[in-house]
């Protein structure tokens, strides 16, 4: 299967001015323009995004924390 690259900017979420430090987790904006985008793709596409962030965060994150991960996952935690 060739690989469509989607254009990063049409799904890229600024955090800008939305983080608050003070409380946990965090919260973002989409336009209604983004939502059009994202629903109008295949879902074929929608998941190789999925699995290509994955890979993508799997890599960046220290091993620690993948641990910490994969014990969530199976429900240790």
């Amino acid at each position: 299967m060739k690989r469509k690259n989607l254009p990063v900017e049409d799904f890229t979420i600024s955090l800008a001015g939305v983080v608050d430090l003070k409380r946990r987790g965090y919260s973002y904006r989409v336009t209604d323009e983004q939502i059009r985008r994202w629903r109008a793709l295949p879902a074929r596409d929608k998941l190789q995004w999925l699995e290509d962030a994955n890979r993508l965060l799997a890599a960046a994150l220290p091993p620690k924390t993948r641990a910490i991960q994969d014990r969530f996952r199976r429900g240790d935690l």
